[in-house]
């Protein structure tokens, strides 16, 4: 059909990324504060601890939490350890407003 495109599918993993990486981006979960638990997660966004795991993983291998074996899960200061992938989230806001 003329003018249309098709929509772009987002895995609820992705969804979770966005969500949690917003959380850290916009200051809501402060550089050196716990990253709430896999269950408060888990019910928060309303996925499974298997899609929480995931989008913990491809959070601490974009920099912005750190996952020690055996210990409390930690965020970063995204400016020290974060990079570039991070500029289009601190473009635009949880609104989708541009800053």
């Amino acid at each position: 059909m003329p003018g249309l495109e098709p929509l772009p599918r987002r895995s609820v993993v992705d969804e979770a990324v966005d969500a949690m990486r917003a959380r850290i981006l916009h200051g809501h979960w402060a550089p050196g504060a716990a990253v709430p638990t896999e269950k408060e997660l888990t019910e928060a966004l309303g996925v499974s601890r298997s899609t929480v795991r995931e989008a913990l993983n491809r959070l601490a291998s974009s920099g912005l939490i750190e996952i020690p074996h055996g210990g409390t899960k930690r965020v970063l200061d995204w400016r020290d350890h974060a990079g570039i992938e991070v500029l289009a989230d601190l473009l635009v806001d949880p609104d989708g407003q541009l800053n």
